[in-house]
């Protein structure tokens, strides 16, 4: 790399973040939204066995629209939220 017309040399390291809320995330018995909003829609009902990545509410928070999706495999139990 170039650097104000020198050389420089730079090393780059490998590096892998894991958040701390991930194996939290995964055991959870709840889907909880990053934000606060308005729920637009919901895609499940109890009694829908999901896979991990599967949407299963979507909220709008500052006009964007953001999808939450299920951490692991499981059968939902119960839907507390309703559109609006």
């Amino acid at each position: 790399m170039d650097y104000e017309g020198s050389p420089l040399a730079i090393k780059v390291k490998k590096t892998v973040l894991v958040k701390e809320t991930e194996g939290a995330a995964a055991a959870s018995d709840h889907v909880k939204s990053p934000m606060p909003g308005t729920v637009v829609k919901v895609f499940c009902k109890p009694g829908d066995a999901v896979k991990a990545g599967t949407a299963l509410a979507s909220i709008e928070s500052m006009k964007m629209e953001y999808v939450l999706k299920a951490t692991h495999d499981c059968i939902i139990a119960k839907v507390d939220v309703q559109p609006g």
